[in-house]
């Protein structure tokens, strides 16, 4: 059946959640996915789509998968941890008792408490130490499976290193000025880049345009074999929905899916809430 109510704006559904996501997080893990199930296997799809232009039917088609968001997925706050990622639940523990021994012998200067701060303190560099080689042993061997593991672990071991040099050097010259610095980053630069011309004719650019192949096989078993491939994607793109999310979904949301696609196809119009995409720098 047709949910007249379920027509919100995109925009509206949408910037909810990515608003709550600065603050808490929708915590996908613990989903009702029976009752998302249950919500969207309640449309007609095809009587949904049909009257609505191909735009209107896949924002319809995300309203409906946002607002199963809204009420059946929990949010839950995110705090970020003040501890490095390889400190332990050990070591944080080692840090806390050695601020209070720490405070309790400044209060009482006595030599018993000393010892006890101290003890601490050795234990403390002792087990961070080996924290952070256990912890940059494992990133290393996750390079493969978890690259995202190794490069957080660099990222993070970088951000102490943030210190632009003293001295610069090129060709034997050295110089701690900045501006000469600057210059020797320009010259080098320069020397490495060609700077030839290209020509170009903008009257008359050499750009094909290309229509949708409207013959282009698509079945619905392959819509639902791609969303298969999902599972473990739980990275959230700029619509909210990650890839994990559609993939358990995808008994239910396969149908609507390849509608929407083959209607894309068919008419030739890539819609535009596709066309949404993330641009990210990694350092």
């Amino acid at each position: 059946s047709y949910h007249p109510a379920l027509c919100i704006s995109l925009s509206n559904s949408s910037s909810s959640i990515q608003c709550d996501r600065s603050q808490s997080f929708f915590n996908f893990n613990k989903a009702d996915y029976l009752k998302i199930s249950s919500f969207l296997g309640s449309f007609n799809w095809y009587s949904t789509f049909h009257p609505l232009d191909i735009d209107s039917a896949f924002n319809t088609f995300y309203d409906a998968l946002h607002q199963s968001i809204l009420d059946f997925v929990p949010k839950c706050t995110f705090r970020k941890s003040t501890y490095p990622p390889w400190y332990s639940h050990e070591l944080k523990q080692i840090v806390t008792l050695k601020k209070t021994a720490h405070v309790r012998f400044k209060s009482s200067l006595s030599s018993h408490d000393y010892q006890e701060f101290s003890f601490l303190r050795a234990k403390f560099k002792y087990l961070s130490k080996k924290c952070f080689l256990d912890y940059a042993k494992q990133a290393d061997c996750s390079l493969k499976s978890n690259p995202k593991k190794f490069w957080q672990f660099m990222n993070n071991s970088r951000s102490n290193h943030k210190d632009i040099p003293k001295v610069v050097s090129l060709n034997g010259t050295s110089s701690c000025n900045e501006h000469e610095s600057a210059e020797m980053f320009s010259s080098y630069f320069s020397s490495v880049y060609s700077s030839k011309v290209i020509p170009c004719d903008f009257e008359s650019p050499d750009i094909y345009s290309f229509d949708l192949p409207n013959n282009v096989s698509l079945s619905l078993d392959d819509v639902y074999q791609k969303l298969s491939e999902l599972h473990c994607n739980k990275s959230v793109g700029p619509d909210g929905l990650p890839g994990v999310f559609l993939s358990k979904l995808k008994s239910i949301i396969s149908y609507p899916l390849w509608i929407l696609l083959r209607r894309s196809l068919d008419e030739g119009i890539f819609p535009h809430i596709l066309k949404l995409g993330s641009i990210t720098r990694q350092f």
